[in-house]
């Protein structure tokens, strides 16, 4: 089957609306085309709040493409006079909310590393507007074990490395995005003295 990707910052129910442009359904797109794979990530516009944008991609036989095109097309190219009105206000109207976002991910982000900093054995390997990536200090111990101590015993909450990732035995993701700076703050005393 000789198939082609479509890429696209679209509504979540464009991709259900582009499927449906086709005038198949989803069992037909799978018996005419062999496959027909959807895959989105989903990212938040603002924090909190899902407005429903998604990127998006579709990968599927040429048929199916060309129908998706079509409706992409509209979509994309030639988007409703309200949508580009809202956009273009948009742009200019909550420049402020987002200035001042950035400079709260950004706060936060950087007491995240203050508080981590006093911790000799702890790694702060990044830290953006949502999560931290850390090296523990414990070699020998697998990282889903240090998580498991960290809720249980310091009321930590983290994901292990693995999760993300072979070789990450080490490592563990916080996040940060939604957690108070106060309690941000907290953490280097949460850590001190934890051993395993």
């Amino acid at each position: 089957m000789r198939g082609g990707w479509a890429f696209a910052r679209v509504r979540q129910a464009e991709i259900a609306l582009t499927l449906a442009g086709t005038g198949l359904d989803d069992a037909a797109l799978v018996e005419q085309q062999g496959e027909v794979v959807l895959g989105r990530k989903a990212e938040a516009v603002r924090q909190g709040e899902d407005l429903g944008q998604r990127l998006g991609a579709i990968t599927a036989g040429e048929a199916v493409m060309a129908e998706i095109a079509k409706v992409l097309d509209c979509v994309q190219i030639s988007p409703v006079r309200a949508g580009q009105a809202a956009v273009t206000w948009g742009i200019d109207g909550i420049r402020d909310w987002r200035e001042a976002n950035r400079a709260e991910i950004n706060a936060r982000a950087a007491l995240f590393r203050e508080a981590m900093a006093p911790l000799n054995d702890w790694r702060v390997l990044a830290a953006g507007a949502y999560f931290a990536y850390v090296a523990h200090p414990f070699p020998d111990v697998p990282a889903a074990d240090v998580v498991r101590a960290l809720v249980q015993e310091r009321g930590v909450l983290a994901l292990p490395g693995p999760y993300f990732g072979p070789g990450q035995e080490r490592h563990l993701r916080i996040a940060i995005a939604n957690v108070a700076a106060d309690r941000i703050g907290a953490l280097s005393e949460r850590l001190r003295g934890f051993t395993l």
